[in-house]
């Protein structure tokens, strides 16, 4: 999905695709603009009517088998759309390169200044017994790390105990930036909707659960 602020990719949905790649079962939506690379592709990123242009991209297996060659196309802002294919055709690869943790091996990928991209990794990197509220929570998104931050300076202040007086100060100061920046990001209110999904969607009684328990669905 595509907003104003930050690009989100999802897959597996199943919209109306147009074929992307020759000999690849790899489709993408209408509204991912296939076109060959231009220079009006640079003047729209400019103006902020697209959001991502992708140019020339080719990404090859061990360097043998080709994902996914020379390929183009720019996503406009408020598009949302799909990419949809079957197992090994190169969809997360694809992700990857957008979000700019591959490198592909010929083209790149441009993005309108002020657009963040998010990828949900498939196979997420958990920290030893990390709980699934921990996971909910972990983001680099401004307003969540704020409330990161804010529920570890309320865990230390909790876990004080009645001899630790040098070090309430400390900590007592931590809850108060901790504070500001919810303020600032209005964070109490991303608090607030994520306990209400988690409700909805009748998970709370799984966030204390260890993340490497629960199934992925």
């Amino acid at each position: 999905m595509v907003g104003a602020g930050p690009l989100c990719l999802a897959l597996g949905c199943t919209l109306p695709c147009a074929k992307l790649l020759l000999g690849l079962r790899m489709q993408l939506s209408p509204q991912m603009h296939l076109q060959p690379p231009s220079a009006a592709a640079a003047t729209d990123l400019t103006a902020g009517t697209v959001l991502l242009a992708a140019s020339s991209l080719s990404l090859s297996y061990d360097g043998e088998r080709a994902l996914f060659e020379d390929i183009s196309f720019t996503i406009p802002k408020g598009a949302k759309l799909a990419l949809v294919g079957e197992n090994g055709v190169g969809k997360s690869s694809l992700l990857k390169v957008l979000r700019g943790i591959e490198r592909p091996d010929v083209g790149g990928v441009e993005l309108a200044r002020g657009t963040r991209v998010t990828y949900v990794e498939q196979d997420p990197a958990l920290p030893p017994e990390a709980t699934a509220d921990e996971f909910i929570y972990r983001s680099d998104a401004p307003a969540l790390a704020a409330l990161a931050e804010y529920r570890a300076a309320i865990a230390a202040a909790e876990a004080l105990g009645d001899d630790d007086g040098a070090e309430a100060a400390a900590v007592a100061s931590a809850v108060g930036r901790a504070s500001a920046r919810m303020d600032e990001t209005e964070a109490w209110e991303v608090e607030d909707e994520m306990r209400r999904l988690c409700e909805t969607l009748e998970v709370s009684h799984l966030l204390s659960r260890d993340a490497l328990t629960l199934s992925g669905g």
